[in-house]
């Protein structure tokens, strides 16, 4: 009796296995996977770097170089304009910038970016400012890594950390910005820094 009952248990089984494995009907459908890339951003002057109107003191000896430059420095925090005095080994040579105009930060903006997403400054901007009525006598314009203030993104109002870590983030809109000081100083050497605009051009690189 044991026997026969495991006999018709395997017959069920095999029974029931050989209707499962047969399909009805079969069909395939040709389907296409889709990514687009888009690493491109926008990225925008809002306004350029104004060191403001300055007397720009340089009693040159005509002798000794300085060795300290004349300098002044305008801060992305909008703080007060800060300043270094030119002298000599000597003291004889002696220059200086007194404000008589206050100047302004760079601003720039950056959008179109992925959201939530750290965007940095590639390469702090140099120049050479040049007035066409002053032949020879020029200003450096030189940028410092701390001189940066972030606008809007996940950090705003935040100073800007230079390099891998950067801490300058895009908003869920892939937005950002940041504003951007500098620092201007004179040269070494006796010249003649005459009245009027002294200007020059400088690059602002960005990537993420």
């Amino acid at each position: 009796m044991f026997k026969r009952n495991q006999f018709y248990i395997a017959l069920v089984a095999t029974s029931l296995s050989l209707v499962a494995s047969q399909a009805l009907a079969q069909e395939t459908v040709s389907s296409t996977a889709t990514v687009t890339v888009s690493n491109a951003f926008t990225l925008q002057e809002v306004a350029a770097i104004d060191f403001g109107t300055v007397r720009l003191n340089y009693a040159h000896d005509g002798t000794n170089n300085f060795t300290t430059s004349a300098a002044m420095t305008i801060n992305a925090d909008g703080s007060p304009a800060t300043f270094v005095i030119g002298v000599d080994g000597t003291g004889t040579s002696e220059a200086s910038f007194t404000e008589i105009l206050p100047g302004t930060p760079a601003e720039y903006s950056i959008s179109a970016a992925a959201p939530f997403t750290a965007v940095s400054v590639q390469s702090l901007p140099t120049a050479t400012l040049t007035n066409p009525a002053s032949p020879g006598a020029t200003l450096a314009l030189t940028v410092g890594t701390t001189n940066f203030e972030i606008v809007g993104g996940t950090n705003p109002g935040d100073p800007y950390t230079q390099g891998a870590a950067s801490n300058m983030i895009t908003d869920a809109t892939g937005s950002v910005g940041f504003l951007m000081g500098g620092t201007i100083t004179t040269l070494a050497t006796d010249v003649t820094y005459g009245d009027g605009a002294y200007s020059g051009t400088y690059s602002v690189v960005v990537e993420y």
